[in-house]
């Protein structure tokens, strides 16, 4: 049986910048998109795509769930979107085997606010717009969500 493998998870503020890149698999696995200036453009893209489909959604705001994009699929990865109430998205490119990934989504935004908002040191602006993330103990937790995930 073959596990399900997450191959990257980005998270952008709310002003579209990548504060947040993590890649789960060696980068000769996972091709052009896993350079650092490739997943910038690629953020900041999405970031873009991701407030216009909200826009033209034919679901109304006030219904749960009810966002933008949440799941691009592709013949050799998935993209999964999750976007906070506070306009932080949080990415996970994953094989195209995962369709769900509501579960792992909940874990690292747990982590996110145990690990990242509730830690002094982190800088958030006036508007809330936060700093590249350089937690250990978040990349910590970041890992061992997805190797949960995994089994």
């Amino acid at each position: 049986l073959a596990t399900m493998s997450v191959h990257m998870l980005w998270i952008i503020n709310k002003s579209g910048q990548l504060i947040y890149n993590k890649n789960f698999l060696p980068i000769e696995q996972l091709g052009e998109i896993a350079g650092s200036d490739r997943a910038l453009t690629m953020a900041s893209v999405l970031f873009g795509l991701y407030g216009m489909s909200r826009e033209i959604s034919p679901v109304p705001r006030d219904v749960e769930d009810a966002s933008g994009i949440a799941l691009v699929e592709g013949s050799d990865n998935n993209m999964h979107i999750f976007e906070t109430q506070t306009a932080v998205m949080f990415v996970l490119i994953t094989d195209p085997r995962v369709s769900d990934a509501k579960i792992l989504f909940k874990d690292i935004y747990e982590a996110y606010i145990n690990y990242v908002l509730k830690n002094p040191f982190y800088v958030m602006d006036a508007s809330g717009t936060g700093q590249p993330i350089r937690i250990p103990a978040f990349t910590e937790m970041v890992e061992q969500c997805v190797a949960d995930f995994r089994r």
